[in-house]
């Protein structure tokens, strides 16, 4: 799963790179629009239905899963319907404006998109309910590599841009079609079987616990979009063209956080799920810790490299001309220690919603509240450093609402110890790399590399050592790299299918 959304991620990075150098400005500036957005209403008219249908699957029984999953569909595309007529409608006053009239003539193919995009976004989730996670990863990457295909093959062959979002529409269309067929037609299997399901077939649903459910994972979705964008709203809004860029350019969010973090909380749902209704509070936190020590046992040695190496990375990757942005750089990396899991995950796990919608509605009001005297006070450094106190907001906010849930004290809550512990040896293995990459050649490169290779390094041996990493993680950090792990997962599937 992680692999999947990294990978994706990879690819929407990759698709922006080669679009800026395929296209003129006039015609990035309208897939750029238009793709804004299609995304913007399609996570508004989802109304949160995949995450419902994530939540009560893992409820149910293997042989009841499959009719809602079915309702649930058949309500995306309804709403599909509906949002992509309400675009053709309203659309053009919109356009208009927004002074982007060019995008006119594409609304039509937006809209058949939409109508695809919908559904489609239940497959995952659907999978995903099951434990199906090769099969969900699969469609993750799938998925993603049909829309970077149907987007740039377009833009290779100068085909323009209509013939652009068509091939967007196309791959929503595949997805939505990919779904019926197996859901309709096809045969679904779960990794557990009924016996391992602790709600019993009749428990009962309704589309109205549905919306219940999701509406609220809707809106925390929306504001979240909006919070995630403030402060580049004011930087654009108060600032020249070129401050704005170089703050864009260090404002840039690693995909770590979801190709990683979120990717592994979201993959422990259903397990999170099983074990809270069956009241096994001490698996439940257990499975949740483990995951965040090891999340934590990637990420936080990352950023502190980089929080170090801060300048050598923005100038590789963005010329000197950028070398301003390191500072919020800098300060944006702080979010990366604090953003360990899906804590909005692990609260739906427990079968509340609202908490986590108004946890992001107070981070929100946080971030606009400190954005410009920030700003005043620090300098392109203030915004970032809003967004990273309103992030700490969010997450104290949603601790404390699993604290009351789950019947727990502060202490056992979160692994602060375990996180501790090793957030002080990258600490020091950053500040060695960094004190030797001083006496390599000054050359772009050489000081970078040098830190990398001798962090890495001293992280893994001393790690080991002092007990932070186990000889198990060592041996899949091994394996993944020598692609050993890959190897036999591919054995083991060629077996079982022959």
């Amino acid at each position: 799963m992680s692999g999947a959304t990294l990978t994706s991620g990879i690819l929407n990075v990759t698709l922006l790179v080669c679009l800026t150098r395929l296209l003129s400005k006039a015609d990035f500036g309208v897939i750029s629009y238009s793709y804004m957005l299609f995304g913007l209403i399609s996570v508004v008219g989802a109304l949160g239905l995949p995450s419902a249908l994530l939540f009560y699957t893992s409820r149910l029984s293997l042989k009841a899963h499959r009719t809602l999953a079915r309702h649930v569909t058949l309500l995306l595309l309804g709403l599909g319907c509906l949002f992509g007529t309400m675009l053709l409608f309203a659309g053009p006053y919109i356009l208009s404006e927004t002074q982007r009239q060019t995008v006119g003539h594409l609304l039509p193919i937006l809209a058949l998109a939409l109508v695809g995009d919908l559904p489609g976004q239940t497959l995952p989730s659907y999978l995903l309910a099951m434990e199906c996670y090769g099969l969900s990863a699969a469609a993750t990457l799938g998925f993603s590599v049909m829309r970077f295909t149907g987007l740039i093959v377009p833009a290779m062959y100068g085909w323009g841009t209509e013939a652009m979002v068509w091939g967007l529409a196309t791959a929503t269309l595949l997805r939505g079609t990919l779904l019926f067929v197996y859901l309709w037609l096809g045969q679904p299997k779960s990794s557990l079987d009924d016996q391992s399901r602790m709600v019993e077939e009749e428990l009962t649903w309704s589309i109205k616990d549905l919306f219940a459910y999701g509406l609220p994972l809707s809106l925390s979705s929306i504001v979240g979009k909006v919070n995630v964008q403030a402060d580049k709203y004011l930087i654009a809004a108060i600032t020249s063209a070129e401050v704005y860029a170089i703050y864009h350019v260090g404002a840039i969010e690693l995909p770590l956080v979801y190709g990683v973090a979120y990717s592994v909380t979201n993959a422990l749902t259903p397990s999170l799920i099983h074990n809270y209704h069956q009241g096994k509070t001490d698996y439940f936190l257990r499975l949740w810790h483990t995951s965040v020590r090891k999340v934590a046992s990637l990420i936080i040695p990352i950023a502190l490299f980089l929080m170090c190496f801060a300048e050598e990375v923005i100038i590789l990757a963005f010329s000197e001309r950028y070398a301003q942005a390191a500072l919020p750089f800098r300060v944006y990396l702080c979010l990366l220690p604090l953003r360990l899991c899906s804590y909005g995950s692990v609260v739906r796990a427990t079968g509340l919603t609202k908490p986590v919608f108004t946890a992001t509605l107070l981070s929100l009001c946080c971030n606009l509240i400190l954005n410009y005297p920030l700003y005043q006070l620090l300098g392109l450094a203030g915004p970032a450093l809003a967004s990273v106190i309103a992030q700490g907001v969010a997450i104290f906010i949603l601790l404390k609402v699993l604290t009351r849930q789950l019947s727990v004290s502060w202490s056992q809550i979160f692994p602060i110890k375990a996180l501790l512990g090793t957030f002080s040896l990258a600490s020091v293995t950053a500040l060695i790399a960094l004190a030797v990459s001083q006496v390599a050649p000054q050359t772009m490169l050489a000081p970078l590399f040098l830190g990398a290779i001798l962090h890495c390094s001293l992280f893994l041996w001393l790690g080991s050592k002092i007990g932070i990493l186990s000889e198990e993680d060592l041996d899949y950090v091994k394996g993944t790299l020598t692609l050993r792990r890959l190897r036999q997962s591919i054995k083991k599937r060629r077996s079982a299918t022959r």
